[in-house]
C-alpha cells in the first residue's frame, strides 16, 4: 500500500536549502527513463526529472542529454560517472532557486555549479531530501511545496 503524501505550496522566500552547504556528492545514478539521482553525503537525496548540467568558466562541461551518446568517443559517454568525477572532491558552497522558474543551482566552490532547469510547465523538475525529513518539490510551472516524512 502507497503512502499519500500531502504538499504544502510554499513562497520562494521561505525555501531553506541552507543544510545542503557543505554536502558533497556521494554517488549519481540514472533510473530509465530520466530519473537521476545524487545522493549528498550525509543522508541527504537530490532526485532530478528534468535536465540538468554542469557549468565551469570555460563552458558546460556535461549534460544530462549527453548520458549514452557517442560524439566519436570509443564508447558512450557515461553522464552519471562523469558527473562523480567532475565534482567528488568537492563540496556545495551555495545553493539558490530562480524565483520564477524554480530552476536549481547548486555551487561548488567560485567555478563550477550543478544547475537543474525546469523543462516543463505541468511536470516536477525535482526533489530534494533531508535526512531530517524535510522535503522539497519543483512542481510544474515555478512553484515549489515541501511536507516533512
Amino acid at each position: 500500500m502507497s503512502k499519500v503524501v500531502r504538499t504544502t505550496a510554499i513562497s520562494h522566500k521561505d525555501i531553506d536549502l541552507a543544510w545542503i552547504i557543505g554536502c558533497r556528492i556521494e554517488s549519481v545514478s540514472f533510473h530509465e527513463s530520466h530519473l537521476w539521482s545524487f545522493a549528498l553525503a550525509p543522508g541527504r537525496t537530490l532526485k532530478v526529472e528534468s535536465l540538468w548540467r554542469i557549468v565551469t568558466p570555460r563552458g558546460l562541461a556535461l549534460t544530462s542529454d549527453d548520458h549514452g551518446q557517442r560524439f566519436g568517443l570509443p564508447s558512450p559517454v557515461d553522464a552519471a560517472q562523469e558527473v562523480s568525477k567532475l565534482l567528488a572532491s568537492r563540496a556545495i558552497t551555495s545553493v539558490t532557486v530562480d524565483e520564477l522558474t524554480s530552476d536549481l543551482a547548486i555551487a561548488f566552490g567560485p567555478d563550477v555549479r550543478l544547475e537543474v532547469l525546469a523543462t516543463s510547465a505541468g511536470y516536477e523538475s525535482w526533489q530534494i531530501y533531508d535526512s531530517a525529513g524535510v522535503n522539497y518539490v519543483a512542481q510544474g510551472g515555478g512553484k515549489v511545496s515541501t511536507w516533512k516524512s
